[in-house]
């Protein structure tokens, strides 16, 4: 994903996670998020969002269920830190 990549500023965490989630769809990836946390600081809050590939991750292997299932997980490394 070396095309994801961008200057531009976000008014708001819905604006940011639409453009992460377009540019990773225009590149084939799917980005879901992984983890938020908000503080609050003073008056405002800060806001931290870790986003990563859908496949990211290691699969939990078979249980002990009779159902032939699969798993996406591919362990990818790929996360996006942001800010606001």
């Amino acid at each position: 994903m070396a095309s994801f990549h961008t200057n531009m500023v976000f008014s708001s965490r819905e604006n940011l996670t639409e453009w992460v989630q377009e540019t990773s769809r225009s590149l084939g990836y799917v980005v879901v998020i992984k983890r938020t946390k908000t503080k609050g600081h003073g008056y405002g809050y800060i806001s931290k969002i870790i986003f990563k590939c859908d496949r990211g991750g290691v699969s939990r292997g078979p249980e002990t269920s009779t159902k032939n299932t699969g798993s996406r997980k591919t362990n990818c490394p790929f996360e996006i830190f942001a800010c606001l």
